[in-house]
């Protein structure tokens, strides 16, 4: 079930990077950023970082889409993804309603149980 959920997840991914792409006049097909995405994916196992420059140069000699533009809207992705990500930290953190009145430091840290670890990698 793991893997398919990491394939959709992916699949997703690329959907949303293809509406950010329409929104700046590209179109590339749904299937050429489908394939930038796994490629991305491959790359980053060889090296950190490789595959999105490896995303951006696929997608430029598949669908003529400019390095600066997909570079853009993948830096846009990223801080994207990282708003969501905290704001999704926050709301974990202070999900535990009992800690609020006499906070030790033992309780503060149990904020960070595994069920709210659980969630915050389902979401994302």
């Amino acid at each position: 079930m793991g893997p398919i959920i990491g394939l959709f997840s992916n699949v997703i991914r690329a959907e949303r990077w293809k509406m950010l792409l329409n929104s700046v006049g590209e179109k590339p097909s749904r299937v050429n950023v489908i394939n930038s995405v796994f490629v991305m994916y491959a790359g980053n196992l060889l090296f950190p970082r490789l595959g999105e420059v490896t995303r951006c140069s696929l997608l430029y000699k598949t669908d003529n889409v400019p390095i600066d533009k997909s570079i853009g809207t993948m830096v846009l992705e990223r801080i994207v993804d990282m708003v969501t990500l905290l704001l999704i930290g926050v709301l974990l953190m202070f999900s535990n309603t009992n800690c609020y009145s006499d906070c030790s430091t033992i309780q503060y840290f149990q904020v960070f149980r595994p069920s709210s670890i659980h969630i915050a990698a389902a979401i994302c």
